[in-house]
């Protein structure tokens, strides 16, 4: 599949002719302050991957949270189509799509990469929702725990 790549390279220099996959099959780029995303393009396949940081999961995590980015996931429309996952080495919760190469061309391809840096955002602040939510049913269930021993 040497051709996905190469291919997945064209459409790379067409955004900027700095970028190019490297060796791996990887290329970094840092779309705004905020929004770094990775594309990765295997040598055996034919699909590209782009992913992104959301957030790094604090270790007092709220009841209920990883369920809620779960439930999140299984709502195309709320996610553009990106799968939420959780990398253990790092601590973070990373948003990530895959795409059929054969299904893009270069402006489509464009247009995703263009667009990544609102979707990062929108699913940045549905996740901080999630994680308020959490925290303030927690604090809720904890203030009405006296009242339940009454």
């Amino acid at each position: 599949m040497a051709k996905a790549r190469h291919l997945v390279n064209n459409w790379l220099q067409t955004l900027d002719n700095r970028f190019s996959l490297d060796e791996s099959g990887r290329c970094f780029l840092q779309q705004d302050e905020q929004t770094g995303i990775v594309l990765y393009a295997p040598e055996q396949g034919d699909e590209v991957f782009i992913y992104s940081d959301l957030m790094r999961v604090p270790d007092d995590i709220p009841t209920g949270f990883y369920e809620q980015v779960l439930a999140l996931n299984s709502h195309a429309a709320k996610t553009g189509g990106a799968s939420i996952t959780f990398e253990p080495s790092s601590n973070q919760l990373l948003a990530i799509l895959s795409q059929p190469i054969q299904a893009l061309d270069g402006m489509t391809f464009q247009n995703i990469i263009k667009n990544i840096p609102a979707l990062v955002g929108s699913l940045r602040a549905q996740l901080n929702k999630i994680w308020v939510d959490c925290k303030n049913d927690l604090a809720i269930s904890t203030d009405m725990a006296p009242l339940a021993r009454a």
